[in-house]
């Protein structure tokens, strides 16, 4: 089987920087909070030991997200949320480490959700199967995929990944 990661490793100094370097190259983004993530590591640094304490601990509470309703193009509505700096660092800790641990299940066609693939990455990948012969390329987009996730296994899953660890925290 794959390697699994300990919470420990999730927040490893390696992590936390590459964490850090990800979320200050969006310097003007924002916080629900209100902090720049031009600021975040400054503060990371005055506070990273007291948060770490409390994740290890089981004690850490994140903070309020802030809902922010957009409308699409095809005017569907739906809600995207804002996390604080911190919980935005936390987050991306975390993604890093679970992307290492479920990127390899994706297959090579697969574009959604995954960093440094988009559309345009996918269009050049039809581009080249037309170029090779092929009559047709399918896009297959799941409707409502997200609200159906059952957050029970999901949580239930994320905690066999994160070994031995309390994950009482995925669950606020």
């Amino acid at each position: 089987g794959r390697k699994m990661f300990t919470l420990e490793e999730v927040l490893s100094k390696r992590n936390q920087r590459e964490a850090l370097e990800f979320l200050i190259s969006k310097g003007n983004s924002c916080g629900a909070d209100g902090m720049f993530m031009a600021d975040l590591k400054e503060y990371w640094n005055l506070n990273h030991t007291i948060i770490i304490d409390k994740i290890l601990s089981g004690e850490y509470e994140p903070g309020l997200a802030k809902g922010t309703e957009i409308i699409n193009k095809k005017g569907k509505r739906r809600v995207i949320y804002n996390l604080t700096a911190v919980d935005r660092l936390i987050c991306r800790m975390f993604s890093q480490k679970l992307r290492r641990y479920f990127e390899p299940e994706f297959v090579s066609s697969s574009f959604a959700y995954q960093e440094n693939k988009g559309v345009v990455s996918a269009v050049a990948l039809a581009q080249k199967f037309i170029a090779e012969g092929n009559k047709l390329v399918v896009e297959i987009d799941l409707k409502d995929y997200f609200e159906q996730i059952s957050h029970d296994k999901m949580v239930d899953i994320l905690s066999n990944v994160c070994l031995g660890q309390n994950t009482s925290a995925l669950k606020h």
